[in-house]
């Protein structure tokens, strides 16, 4: 099993993936974040694109509790220009992050998770996508 290195280690992080919007219908997706690990908070500022009709963008900036060696859980919030204040949870189970998260009076929930791919995964996708 291969460990998560996103929200562990600093750097700035690709991701591509589906949405799934709340009736089942799925959007492709890309993103980017930022990580920087503070004394005592860590902080993520980043972007999710949605290609949905209409396309739709989210910007956040989190302050993320560290994990520590204990735990596999740490709390978050978020400051999100189009969705208000959110507060969630990062769980690590396994090779995946999950993040599960609401807004303050639960107008918007999600959930979202975060694989990690290993490199001959990545080699074969753009292989892939070059053939197409």
């Amino acid at each position: 099993m291969m460990q998560h290195t996103y929200l562990f280690e600093e750097g700035t992080w690709n991701a591509h993936g589906i949405y799934i919007d709340e009736t089942g219908n799925e959007f492709p997706v890309e993103g980017r974040s930022t990580i920087l690990h503070r004394e005592k908070t860590w902080e993520m500022s980043g972007f999710m694109r949605v290609f949905a009709n209409p396309p739709a963008e989210f910007n956040g900036n989190y302050e993320i509790d560290p994990f520590t060696s204990k735990k596999y859980c740490t709390k978050w919030s978020c400051q999100n220009p189009a969705l208000g204040d959110l507060r969630g949870n990062f769980v690590v189970i396994n090779d995946s992050i999950l993040s599960v998260y609401t807004t303050k009076r639960s107008e918007y929930t999600g959930c979202d998770t975060f694989a990690v791919k290993s490199l001959a995964e990545r080699q074969s996708a753009k292989k892939r996508k070059r053939n197409t």
